[in-house]
């Protein structure tokens, strides 16, 4: 019976560990195909690399942005930003970006790294500051020159997290948890207990490895890193063994 249940446990672990990755994975593979149509639309390209600068202005570029974001479900908010600092952006709640943050190593270097390709990055880092209670995470590629393939700056689409969590969160069971952290262990949005959250922490530097997994006879815990984003999912199911029943908590780290 206890074998029988600590089997049943870990399949649980792994199911809502799929369930919360796909969810997140499904946000940003729509908001990967927004990003495409946005990089490559004419007055967007005519503003990031100075051409036609006399007849680009701020509101033109803002409104093939809106155009593009009416295709898509969801409330986003998109800045374009030029090598020399300079941007466009829509959207409401952002007060401004932290320009040092995002042309650092960690945001602009690293992005530049991917040739092309995106990064997932949460705002525990402070590079936008919000004048409401939004959480995002942001969606960050370099836009290339068609011909050249030379940068011209930087594309950030930022994402409400209650989206990355709604789909999860529809069929997650009455007593499950779930949470998500960045690489450095901060809560990107939680809904798991603090008793919960101590016992994660304690083991923190272990579970943010991505591949961490351990039964002790109370519980077990399993972690998984999502891809080309900074989130590690961590998922913690207690064991009843006098019920043959699970109580479940999924955290994200």
């Amino acid at each position: 019976m206890r074998k029988q249940v600590i089997e049943t446990v870990g399949q649980k672990n792994n199911d809502r560990l799929n369930s919360a990755e796909q969810s997140i994975l499904s946000v940003v593979d729509s908001v990967n195909d927004m990003s495409k149509m946005i990089m490559f639309n004419d007055t967007v390209v005519d503003f990031i690399s100075n051409r036609n600068e006399g007849n680009i202005n701020a509101s033109t570029v803002q409104r093939e942005i809106y155009h593009i974001l009416n295709s898509y479900s969801g409330s986003y908010s998109v800045f374009i930003f030029r090598n020399d600092k300079s941007y466009v952006n829509t959207g409401i709640g952002i007060i401004k970006p932290d320009e040092f943050i995002i042309f650092a190593d960690d945001w602009y270097g690293k992005v530049s790294e991917l040739e092309g390709g995106y990064q997932i990055i949460s705002n525990t880092k402070g590079a936008f500051v919000y004048n409401t209670s939004l959480n995002v995470v942001s969606f960050a590629r370099i836009i290339n020159d068609l011909n050249t393939q030379k940068p011209l700056g930087m594309l950030v689409i930022n994402i409400n997290v209650s989206k990355l969590v709604a789909d999860y969160e529809n069929f997650a069971e009455e007593d499950d948890g779930i949470a998500y952290l960045d690489d450095k262990g901060k809560i990107i949005y939680s809904t798991i207990s603090k008793e919960d959250s101590k016992i994660i922490n304690e083991r923190k530097s272990e579970i943010l490895s991505g591949q961490f997994s351990e039964k002790d006879g109370k519980c077990i815990i399993s972690s998984r890193k999502v891809p080309n984003t900074d989130i590690v999912l961590v998922c913690r199911t207690p064991i009843n063994y006098e019920a043959g029943m699970t109580t479940n908590t999924i955290a994200s780290i």
